[in-house]
């Protein structure tokens, strides 16, 4: 456990307690799994307020991800056609 956070510190950030079935250990071992299930409460609540913070913009990046794809698929297909026709243009007469 890193000196900075304290036990009580970990239960505050939403560690649930020891639990009193908890195999008896010396109080290091105790305090390194309080501390363990503290961090992942923990990283969850905030990874939880990041998703829920950053999920509109997600959302607006992928419509404008998609606005920005379903240009450039139109400029391919312009790109396309000029190619073609002026392939279809430069071609030699061989019909006849």
């Amino acid at each position: 456990m890193h000196p900075a956070i304290r036990l009580a510190s970990a239960i505050r950030l939403g560690a649930p307690p020891v639990p009193v079935e908890d195999p008896p250990g010396d109080l290091r071992s105790r305090a390194r799994a309080v501390v363990r299930r503290a961090g992942g409460t923990v990283l969850d609540r905030v990874g939880d307020r990041a998703a829920a913070a950053t999920a509109d913009q997600v959302d607006q990046l992928r419509d404008e991800l998609e606005r920005v794809r379903a240009e450039l698929a139109a400029e391919i297909e312009l790109v396309r056609a000029e190619v073609e026709a002026r392939d279809a243009g430069s071609a030699p007469d061989t019909s006849g």
